[in-house]
């Protein structure tokens, strides 16, 4: 028997039988040497039991041994420290496959077991690795990992784990060709693994994903010098894949350490990740460490996901109406109806924050749909009582839009709520317009066939280019608000809003300004005639009631300006 082995395996089937083992999981556990050897087919209740005779008097092994069972009838990855007979402290883990076997892992822990459990064979061949780029796939790094962290915790070392996003990954291979995907994620783990040196471990968590496992930083220092020398190699050179193609991915790195970010597998990934989305937010700065903070902020977006489901359900969800002002007439023209959520626990909660979260969770369209109903049937009310020129202006996210759902709800809105077409705008973002398929421009035809004006919101601040205002027959522009609030005190604001307005009146279209707030603004957007404002400078968002007084107030007399 070999006792220097610091590390074993055994693999169990479906039924918790022993179909294989090594010889450092037999010696770690003090199964070796027995009158009658274990044998293939064993149960994993008996190899307990063999376990529990063997055992050091002064450790508790029958309960954890029991408690070890219940984990493995019901399915739970489980990582334990004990003392083995012959008194070394070992780490137990096991990691369940899809087949429902598991793989059961012991390690002798000891200050210098990082590395030599880094370069290890029997770990290497008991692991399941990717077939793409040959790293350890996901579920065999969450395993190592968390042996590392147990190792490396008691002796005082710092573990870093860096989690790598390849940018523009889909937008290049939609350019490029589907069929290098793979190789260029090949080429990618290729450059990692050579940046990343001694003392460390890459893996292929998924896609475009990776994660770099580092046992030799001991500051934060070092870790930003690490983060910053893999995204300065992925800016400066480009990858080479079949010698033919070069291709240019910029990169996001998001870091955390334990056991200050988390001491288990799990939470360290969690916090690492969080800190990815964080970097990925801001491209002037493409790395970010794991902050506190980001746990809460995840926390609350999680329940605000979880919220969203039933807030329809609980009647949570209102709608606020915003004037716009016709800026020759000074008369109200129309209205954007905005959603509002008031959530029982955290009381208001921003568009700019719930409305993301939707949109990821799939929730974005029954909202969306409630909203044009509910909208669409209050303007048909304003219309009945005499306010018969008002338009209703709808956002619809791109998700939304892009469905082919989206005509079937804007006829039923109509419908059920008896206006005319041409009495609701429906307003999208630029991203819109980046889409070149069949049905957005089904979407676009039907839409200019019965009446509907479309108007793009948010404008100046995305991607959209002249060619698409021309082929979608846009009817007007919303100039965003950046360019707006601020106009008093920049000329560059200035200049950009007075080039908007040229444009789209050159084009034959109607401009909108947003957030409109002071007399300053209203002045210069009237001297370049800009179409219609809406803004603080006339009403906040009301509900519906407020809004009708509101109309109640304007009905007779024009808005008046100045002393």
């Amino acid at each position: 028997m070999n006792h220097n082995i610091s590390q074993g395996h055994a693999l169990f089937d479906r039924d918790n039988r022993l179909v294989d083992f090594t010889d450092g999981w037999l010696s770690l556990l003090g199964l070796g040497g027995r009158a009658e050897p274990l044998t293939i087919g064993a149960e994993y209740h008996q190899i307990l039991e063999l376990r529990l005779e063997g055992c050091d008097a002064l450790h508790s092994m029958g309960i954890e041994s029991q408690q070890e069972m219940v984990a493995v009838n019901a399915k739970l990855n489980t990582v334990q420290t004990r003392l083995s007979p012959k008194g070394q402290e070992i780490l137990l883990s096991r990691s369940f496959l899809q087949n429902g076997g598991f793989i059961e892992s012991v390690e002798e822990l000891k200050e210098n077991s990082i590395d030599e459990y880094l370069q290890a064979d029997s770990t290497h061949q008991w692991f399941n690795r990717d077939d793409l780029t040959d790293l350890p796939s996901r579920k065999g790094f969450v395993l190592l990992l968390d042996s590392f962290i147990q190792s490396a915790l008691p002796a005082g070392s710092k573990v870093s784990l860096f989690f790598i996003s390849l940018e523009e990954f889909n937008e290049t291979i939609e350019i490029t060709d589907h069929s290098l995907a793979g190789r260029i994620v090949a080429r990618v783990a290729e450059r990692l693994t050579s940046l990343s040196g001694s003392h460390s471990l890459v893996c292929r968590l998924f896609g475009s994903e990776f994660a770099i496992l580092k046992t030799n930083l001991d500051s934060r220092d070092k870790e930003a010098v690490f983060a910053e020398s893999l995204i300065r190699s992925f800016q400066s050179e480009a990858l080479h894949v079949d010698g033919v193609f070069d291709v240019d991915l910029p990169i996001s790195v998001g870091v955390a350490r334990a056991p200050d970010d988390g001491s288990t597998a799990v939470k360290l990934m969690r916090s690492a990740n969080l800190a990815l989305t964080r970097a990925r937010k801001n491209r002037s700065r493409p790395f970010h460490f794991f902050q506190p903070e980001m746990s809460e902020i995840a926390m609350r977006k999680s329940l605000i996901k979880l919220d969203l489901r039933t807030a329809l359900e609980r009647n949570e969800l209102s709608i606020a109406y915003q004037p716009k002002v016709n800026l020759k007439t000074n008369r109200i023209i129309g209205m954007e109806a905005l959603m509002r959520w008031e959530h029982p626990e955290f009381g208001f909660i921003p568009p700019s924050e719930f409305i993301p979260i939707a949109e990821r969770a799939g929730l974005i369209a029954p909202m969306t749909e409630w909203l044009m109903a509910s909208a669409c049937k209050k303007a048909r009310q304003w219309r009945d009582l005499g306010f018969k020129d008002l338009v209703v202006a709808l956002n619809l996210s791109t998700t939304h839009f892009r469905s082919q759902s989206v005509i079937g709800n804007i006829a039923d809105a109509l419908e059920k709520s008896g206006l005319e077409p041409e009495q609701i705008e429906i307003e999208i973002t630029e991203g819109a317009l980046l889409y070149d398929d069949e049905t957005i421009n089904a979407t676009f035809s039907w839409l200019k066939d019965i009446g509907i004006h479309i108007s793009i919101d948010d404008f100046g601040v995305g991607y959209s280019s002249l060619t698409y205002l021309q082929k979608f027959a846009i009817n007007s522009i919303k100039i965003d608000m950046s360019f707006i609030s601020n106009m008093h005190l920049k000329s560059t604001d200035r200049a950009i809003s007075r080039g908007i307005i040229k444009l789209a009146h050159s084009l034959g279209m109607t401009v909108v300004a947003e957030g409109v707030e002071r007399e300053e603004h209203r002045q210069f957007l009237c001297e370049q005639q800009c179409d219609i404002g809406q803004g603080y400078l006339w009403s906040k968002p009301l509900n519906a009631i407020q809004f009708q007084a509101f109309l109640e107030q304007q009905k007779d007399q024009p808005f008046s300006y100045g002393g």
